[in-house]
């Protein structure tokens, strides 16, 4: 799917710089398995429903410990705090 957008993107003509505003992902990273969850996002502010999202997938598989991130603004809302709390 992601290919897809790419694709899309390229044949669009829009200026590279402008392609992170057109697929907004969220990757998700299990440091002990290597496993990686990407959940597409329909903006950037969707960043909660996407981590929320993840957490519901990977709950079957025990309790998730620690999560870092990149320190983006998405990630200090008052609505991400309280979902981490």
């Amino acid at each position: 799917m992601l290919e897809m957008a790419r694709c899309m993107l390229i044949e669009s003509s829009l200026p590279k710089m402008l392609w992170t505003y057109a697929v907004q992902t969220a990757a998700f990273t299990d440091d002990y398995s290597g496993a990686i969850f990407t959940y597409f996002l329909k903006a950037k502010s969707d960043t909660v429903k996407g981590t929320e999202k993840f957490i519901a997938d990977v709950a079957t598989y025990g309790k998730i410990k620690c999560i870092t991130s990149d320190n983006s603004t998405e990630f200090t809302s008052s609505e991400f705090q309280s979902l981490l709390s």
